[in-house]
């Protein structure tokens, strides 16, 4: 079993400095596999708390240290559709001959300079 929110919330502050919180070593201390989920397990809960609206912006910057000290953007995928429509098949016209004339033609030119 994880621990306990009052475990993870102290270990929050131990591991800051000037209100930024060190979320490597706040994962290591608790035995979160990673960063980025002890992060999301504080954003979670001062969303719970009612510290910033659900999907709002945190303004003061913390949880964007890591543990050289450098900041980094925690982002996020997006997903991207696929286009289900058809391409409708173009029957074969004389324009279509008459541009493949001109592209030969332009070809034969570039080639005789």
């Amino acid at each position: 079993m994880g621990v306990t929110n009052e475990q993870f919330l102290f270990s929050c502050i131990d591991n800051s400095n000037s209100g930024t919180i060190n979320f490597q070593d706040v994962a290591d201390a608790c035995g979160i596999t990673t960063k980025g989920a002890a992060y999301i397990k504080f954003r979670r809960m001062k969303e719970k708390l009612g510290t910033i609206p659900n999907g709002g912006e945190e303004t003061t910057g913390a949880g964007d240290a890591t543990a050289s000290g450098k900041s980094e953007k925690m982002t996020t995928k997006k997903v991207v559709k696929k286009s289900t429509s058809k391409k409708r098949k173009v029957e074969a016209s004389e324009d279509v001959d008459d541009v493949d004339d001109g592209v030969k033609a332009i070809k034969e030119e570039v080639t005789e300079e």
